[in-house]
């Protein structure tokens, strides 16, 4: 029998701001008995729709201040449960909901990317580095915030661990949300280092050859270094 049960149901949010909109709990349960982890998830991409195209800017604010506050739950107490589970023997059993926070986790961190809030961004890619130490994208978007928050040696080290995965593991064992993220992170490292240090930048090209040699995304950002 699993050591880990799951459940999940709909309720109503008790937000005054967000009264309509419904989430998604979902309870995983240690056999240990001594951690109950609960994470919440907005799904009503109406409401959301509604919301976002809606001109009362409080109202879109606290929405999103909301989702992100229940996302961060959701990582902090999934780390926890990760350390518990040190071998691995039922993070495999849950694929579907790790490939859903890490999906959530990554656009929530490229936002944060896009509007140069690096400190907030680092703290989504801490998480996922936690719960995975062995994801070489979260690893590699990790490095890439220490470089752009001036960290030189944070990043050096980090960099150089993302190398290490993927030379080690050469991106086997990746699930596809997993290889989606090491894809974007390595076209904005090559992008972000191409001025700074190009021979860097050629490294992280060749390392991702063997995965992403022929997608178009990845040889236009080739091309555009002459790599």
């Amino acid at each position: 029998m699993s050591t880990w049960s799951v459940n999940s149901h709909i309720a109503k949010s008790n937000n005054p701001n967000a009264a309509e909109t419904t989430c998604t709990v979902l309870t995983v349960i240690l056999v240990t008995r001594l951690l109950v982890l609960r994470m919440n998830f907005r799904k009503n991409n109406v409401i959301d729709m509604g919301i976002h195209l809606s001109d009362d800017h409080e109202l879109r604010e606290a929405h999103e201040a909301d989702k992100n506050k229940a996302l961060k739950n959701s990582l902090k107490y999934a780390s926890k449960y990760r350390k518990k589970d040190k071998e691995l023997e039922h993070y495999s059993e849950f694929t579907d909901f790790f490939d859903d926070l890490w999906a959530q986790t990554k656009n929530a961190a490229e936002t944060e990317m896009d509007n140069e809030k690096y400190t907030k961004a680092k703290s989504y890619y801490k998480y996922l580095c936690t719960i995975d130490p062995e994801d070489p994208g979260a690893t590699l978007m990790l490095a890439a915030v220490y470089q752009q928050l001036k960290s030189r040696k944070e990043a050096e080290l980090t960099y150089e661990k993302a190398s290490n995965l993927l030379i080690e593991f050469g991106g086997k064992g990746l699930r596809e949300v997993q290889t989606e993220l090491l894809h974007s992170a390595i076209i904005y490292n090559v992008e972000l280092l191409a001025n700074i240090n190009r021979s860097a930048a050629l490294e992280w090209l060749a390392l991702g050859q063997d995965l992403f040699r022929g997608e178009p995304e990845f040889e236009a950002v080739r091309r555009s270094i002459g790599g």
